[in-house]
């Protein structure tokens, strides 16, 4: 069961924030859905999120590390949103994560937290080149006329003789175009930083105790969840 602490306000928060269509990130991957799944996929992150809240406050209190999470602007990391979970996070953390870590809980209390995780990402393309095929079909049709002579060994004299025919097909030529294309790429970063639980106003150490990058396209990989999987097993490691 999972464990997350946060007061009412926090709660309708992050419940609030957490649907919205705004993305920190300047190209915004997250927003790359089709116009009439918007209504299903926030209502369905609302009521994730809610279940996470459910849990928490009826769970007992068996955590050994307390996270914060936060995502940030790729090119301005002082724009930041705390208390957000992407839709693929939540879905694996519900599923499969908490399970995974019993020991690690998710809070929104800065000063109950042991460890931050800030997130980030941007859309860019890879490109490549293809070639597209160009055949032609020709048509051949006409006459042939031929001119032949022969001389007999009974006679001095030469024969001419002459002929005609018709022929009729197809021939057919190959063409390669060279094109260029571009692939949609989304690029996720996450960092781990220790909480300095001091209630100072910076509330983590600036230099990150651990980085991962991922990559991958967005309709068919998951680099959100899994920045977020390989900074969790980081953090689970500190409590051996």
């Amino acid at each position: 069961m999972l464990r997350l602490k946060g007061s009412a306000k926090e709660i309708r928060l992050l419940l609030h924030e957490g649907v919205t269509d705004a993305d920190p990130t300047p190209s915004g991957p997250f927003n790359q859905r089709r116009k009439p799944m918007k209504s299903i996929r926030r209502i369905a992150l609302a009521v994730a999120l809610a279940l996470i809240f459910v849990a928490g406050v009826n769970a007992q209190d068996t955590c050994r590390v307390k996270v914060l999470i936060a995502t940030f602007n790729w090119n301005n990391a002082d724009e930041y949103r705390k208390d957000f979970m992407s839709p693929n996070q939540t879905d694996w953390w519900l599923k499969d994560g908490q399970k995974k870590f019993p020991g690690v809980c998710i809070t929104t209390e800065k000063n109950e937290a042991d460890y931050l995780i800030a997130w980030t990402a941007t859309e860019s393309a890879d490109k490549y080149t293809y070639t597209v095929p160009h055949t032609e079909t020709t048509q051949h049709q006409g006459t042939v006329n031929t001119n032949s002579s022969s001389r007999s060994t009974s006679s001095p004299e030469t024969v001419y003789s002459s002929g005609s025919g018709t022929y009729r097909g197809t021939s057919t030529t190959t063409t390669y175009e060279r094109k260029d294309g571009e692939w949609p790429v989304v690029y996720v970063n996450a960092f781990v930083h220790r909480m300095t639980k001091d209630g100072s106003d910076k509330p983590y150490v600036k230099t990150p105790l651990f980085m991962t990058k991922h990559k991958g396209q967005w309709r068919w990989s998951k680099p959100d969840k899994d920045s977020f999987v390989r900074s969790l097993e980081f953090i689970n490691k500190q409590l051996k």
